[in-house]
């Protein structure tokens, strides 16, 4: 989540090129839109296999929180505070994944 919220802060970021694909071409079957598809599909992927070897007891629930947060940083960073956004999905993680009891 540091690359996340570090991305947010860059300038000329305009949140999730993605999400505002989507809003640009919101019929299901552009080609645009399997793209975008196939990047959600790849993330979520990704993320559910970082939250298995994690040992989280639910990763398929963790994937979509991740995703959820991923989605909503991007898009919140554009017309929010983009400190406060990219505090907010570390801390998020650390509710979904927090540390073990020693």
């Amino acid at each position: 989540m540091a690359v996340l919220g570090d991305a947010t802060l860059e300038d000329g970021f305009r949140g999730c090129q993605f999400l505002n694909a989507a809003a640009e071409h919101p019929d299901r079957s552009h080609p645009v839109r399997a793209v975008i598809d196939d990047q959600r599909s790849w993330l979520s992927g990704v993320l559910c296999d970082l939250s298995a070897a994690m040992g989280h007891p639910d990763p398929d629930h963790a994937t979509r929180v991740l995703v959820l947060l991923h989605g909503g940083a991007f898009q919140a960073a554009e017309p929010d505070n983009a400190q406060t956004v990219r505090e907010t999905p570390r801390r998020a993680v650390d509710d979904v994944f927090p540390a073990p009891d020693i």
